[in-house]
């Protein structure tokens, strides 16, 4: 088992600290954001408080270090940044950033914290230089297989302006370590995944990635809640 690294893995938090039911293992440290930071009225008008939902999912997100000598930095992790120094990050949020961008090591290191964290969610983030929309990755592939994620990716969309869905999670790094995840968690059941490719940010298009980017994470959110209402 690979050894964890305390600084990659911090624990969002949007308001006041809510500790998961379980405590967190050993090795993992827990960072909250300043409760002031962001309070229930601050919230955009379209997303219900947190506290109207049955519950709050447990998620697990994911980025990437840069890994070409002219990129400053990876997308991915300027997205979850962005959303931690806004703390615009929901309840029960575990961020697991700058992956390395290795065939091995990646999963490796996804799929450890999978069986430490016990996520509801895992959302994968990774860069894609050449488009210019949030994309949402329907499947991973190795050879002939093809996994895709169980979730209904046109659901998602909903309330979003610069998102699609994206049949094609490319042939490098981002697609194996998504193949490989939906492929852990075939065989347990309970928690699901989603890659998102992220576009080059600037100044024109962060502040809509980020609103897309919560605003997908909210439709997870009130996807659980439904599920545990169902369920109850």
């Amino acid at each position: 088992m690979l050894d964890l690294l305390p600084r990659r893995v911090s624990k969002g938090i949007s308001g006041k600290l809510t500790p998961p039911s379980a405590a967190l293992p050993s090795g993992i440290s827990a960072l909250s954001l300043p409760t002031s930071t962001l309070s229930a009225s601050e919230s955009p008008p379209d997303l219900p408080e947190p506290g109207l939902l049955a519950a709050a999912p447990r998620f697990l997100l994911t980025s990437f270090r840069p890994w070409r000598a002219h990129q400053i930095s990876n997308a991915s992790d300027d997205l979850l940044a962005a959303l931690q120094h806004q703390a615009l990050l929901p309840k029960n949020t575990y961020l697991l950033r700058r992956l390395p961008v290795s065939f091995q090591l990646a999963p490796a290191e996804v799929l450890e914290n999978i069986v430490l964290l016990r996520p509801d969610f895992v959302i994968c983030c990774g860069l894609a230089e050449n488009r210019c929309r949030l994309s949402l990755e329907l499947q991973g592939v190795e050879a002939e297989s093809f996994l895709q994620t169980p979730l209904y990716l046109p659901s998602l969309l909903s309330g979003t302006t610069i998102t699609e869905i994206s049949a094609d999670a490319g042939s490098y790094v981002c697609n194996y370590l998504y193949f490989r995840v939906l492929q852990f968690l075939s065989q347990k059941p309970g928690c699901q995944a989603l890659f998102v490719h992220v576009p080059p940010l600037n100044q024109a298009n962060t502040p809509l990635i980020v609103q897309d980017f919560r605003r997908v994470l909210h439709q997870l959110a009130v996807l659980s809640s439904e599920l545990l209402l169902s369920n109850s």
